[in-house]
């Protein structure tokens, strides 16, 4: 399928990278060229993805940059895959694909709304998977008299009752684009949202919502527009371009995420937005060269707290990384076998010394309700 897919990165698009020099990430990239993917491939695989009518991807404005900033991939290298044909569609078809064969999909593409479908990619594999959406927005169309917002994806995400979703957490979201009905309603799901306000007071608290998750959507809009000048809804407030490279970097040093999307890009991005873009994806891969393999989880490499929460009357167990210095903790009831893999539950050295204190925070209130 993938080769029926994939249009491979244009012949002199690659001519040029091969004159860069040796420590760029153009000059150390391997194409794809329609080969079978066997067990050499890379272990990300970078995607455009063109309209419905094969139209250029947004992407091939931002390889000349990206290819010649320095090789950040380390002993993990990267397959550009070109663009992918048949916009949505196509989209869920190559990701599924490349999932099936542990290839981490990461893909740059335009409307909004193909976000979900890389997340059904994940349907076919029958496990109930954690999402974290990177977004200033959360539309959602909860009453069916109201008409769903153009370019939205959380009502095809959301509201259906997706038996592969677990869990879904927001990031960056901006208090005066909120519907307090939505807010409510996620409030009753356990799911998180993590405002921008909160972020700017502390980015390292976004940092688990981020590491728990399974797919990573980053939606350009989330950046201010003095940042992401080009984005189709951007606004004057919005997450700093240190603040996107970070929150990618922190996803890509996750050992459960299997894959990524940004989404937003312009058709004809701008110089200056095409360079962000770049160094956003730069650290993202940057991260996943730096996964210290902390998952799946092995309690002989962690070293454990116990917290006797007497206003809850709980016991709650925490677990340290002695690789990485990050936290976890396990529900404090029984899980079935389906939700296993979603235990113990990122948390923060914050949610730690809150439960010293004999206060269970709201990240972990939530995460509990959902075991």
């Amino acid at each position: 399928m993938l080769k029926d897919l994939a249009i491979p990165v244009a012949e002199n698009i690659r001519s040029r990278a091969g004159l860069l020099r040796s420590h760029t990430w153009g000059k150390n990239l391997r194409f794809y060229r329609g080969e079978p993917l066997g067990a050499d491939c890379p272990p990300i695989a970078l995607m455009g993805v063109g309209g419905s009518d094969n139209a250029p991807a947004a992407l091939d404005a931002v390889r000349p940059y990206l290819y010649a900033l320095t090789d950040p991939s380390r002993n993990a290298g990267v397959m550009d895959m070109g663009n992918i044909a048949g916009g949505a569609f196509g989209l869920m078809e190559a990701c599924e694909e490349l999932l099936t064969k542990g290839i981490l999909p990461l893909v740059v593409a335009g409307p909004g709304e193909w976000s979900a479908a890389q997340a059904r990619a994940f349907e076919r594999f029958r496990r109930a998977v954690n999402i974290v959406s990177v977004d200033s927005r959360m539309d959602l169309s909860l009453s069916a008299d109201e008409p769903s917002v153009p370019g939205s994806y959380l009502d095809e995400l959301l509201l259906p009752d997706n038996e592969w979703l677990f869990h879904f957490a927001n990031v960056g979201c901006q208090w005066y684009y909120l519907d307090p009905a939505v807010l409510d309603w996620m409030d009753r799901r356990g799911y998180d949202y993590f405002r921008l306000g909160r972020l700017r007071e502390n980015i390292e608290e976004a940092e688990p919502e981020v590491r728990d998750a399974d797919l990573m959507l980053f939606h350009l809009r989330a950046m201010r527009a003095a940042d992401m000048q080009d984005s189709a809804l951007g606004s004057p407030s919005g997450l700093t371009v240190e603040d996107a490279c970070r929150i990618a970097r922190y996803a890509g040093m996750s050992d459960k995420l299997g894959a990524a999307g940004f989404y937003g890009l312009p058709d004809e991005p701008s110089q200056i937005v095409a360079m962000t873009t770049a160094q956003i994806l730069w650290h993202f891969v940057e991260g996943y060269g730096r996964r210290m393999r902390d998952y799946p989880f092995d309690k002989t490499e962690f070293t454990g707290f116990v917290v006797d929460l007497k206003s809850e009357s709980m016991r709650l167990h925490f677990w340290k990384s002695n690789r990485s210095d990050r936290w976890w903790v396990e529900p404090p009831k029984g899980i079935s076998l389906e939700r296993a893999r979603h235990s113990p539950v990122s948390c923060s050295y914050g949610d730690y010394l809150l439960a010293c204190e004999g206060e269970l925070s709201l990240r972990l209130a939530r995460a509990f309700s959902r075991f």
